[in-house]
């Protein structure tokens, strides 16, 4: 049996947030190509308002890497898909 990675990247979004929507399709695609390295949630902040409190969001889409419990990093707003890509590659390759 395989074991599940110990990271997670957070997607904090809503249904009314179409920057959230093209950051999903980013982080999917990351994911899509790294599923062995990471797990990849979405947190509806109109559903649950619990975890973005915990977390301090206060901006929609944000990105949170977490390794294990612990935040590692976050990404605020919409950025360009390479910082995506530059920020999970980093994340993903510092306990290789």
């Amino acid at each position: 049996m395989r074991n599940q990675p110990n990271k997670t990247a957070l997607l904090f979004t809503a249904p009314w947030c179409k920057g959230c929507d093209i950051v999903d399709k980013i982080l999917f695609k990351e994911y899509t190509d790294n599923h062995d390295k990471f797990n990849y949630k979405k947190i509806r902040c109109d559903e649950d308002n619990e975890t973005p409190i915990h977390y301090g969001v206060q901006t929609l889409p944000t990105v949170l890497l977490l390794n294990g419990k612990t935040p590692h990093g976050i990404i605020c707003g919409n950025r360009a898909e390479i910082e995506y890509h530059i920020a999970i590659k980093h994340w993903i390759l510092e306990d290789e």
